[in-house]
């Protein structure tokens, strides 16, 4: 594999989509192969860390992410700052960021950002399942934040925010088919990223 020192990786997709199993895979992997430096977190398990907190910013989170709203962006580029501020203490760390950008804006703000502390262009990770496919792996999960109202709602949001950060990313996107096993669809991001 290439060395992918001071890259950032993103992982978007429907819900459901496998982003942060595919996370954990990849960090695994590059860890096997000599890549210590890594900083790999979920935006939306930083939501539901924050939805925990007996304040009022975790109480207006807990009632946006119940109706399966998109959080506001400011909130989203607070988050992810947020989380590298302090880790990312040298250029050359691999990030992975899991579930975000999910705007136009935020993507176009983390590429200003990551640009500007000098380090390579993004990678980002798109990966790829049918709404019907989405819908079945959600409906198995069994998490509170994800009910028939709220998934309906996140599958819209998909379409109307999360596709424009595809189509931003074009040619620069690591689109992957995210039906198969999981071992499967790791092989195939493998293989799309040796070709990057």
């Amino acid at each position: 594999m290439k060395n992918f020192s001071g890259t950032t990786f993103t992982l978007v997709g429907r819900p459901g989509c496998g982003k942060g199993t595919q996370t954990k895979f990849l960090v695994k992997y590059l860890r096997s192969r000599g890549h210590k430096k890594i900083i790999a977190f979920s935006v939306g398990e930083l939501f539901r860390r924050l939805e925990k907190k007996p304040t009022v910013l975790g109480r207006w989170t807990k009632k946006f992410l119940a109706k399966g709203q998109l959080a506001p962006e400011w909130m989203a580029l607070a988050l992810w700052f947020d989380e590298i501020k302090d880790k990312l203490v040298d250029k050359n760390q691999i990030v992975i960021i899991d579930g975000s950008p999910r705007r136009l804006s935020e993507a176009k703000a983390l590429d200003f950002l990551m640009k500007d502390l000098g380090r390579k262009p993004m990678i980002p990770i798109h990966l790829d399942i049918s709404e019907k496919e989405a819908k079945r792996r959600v409906s198995q999960r069994g998490r509170s934040d994800y009910k028939a109202t709220s998934t309906a709602t996140r599958m819209k949001w998909f379409k109307t925010e999360v596709v424009s950060v595809v189509k931003y990313y074009g040619r620069r996107i690591v689109k992957i088919d995210g039906e198969g096993s999981i071992e499967e669809i790791h092989q195939r991001i493998l293989m799309a990223l040796n070709k990057k």
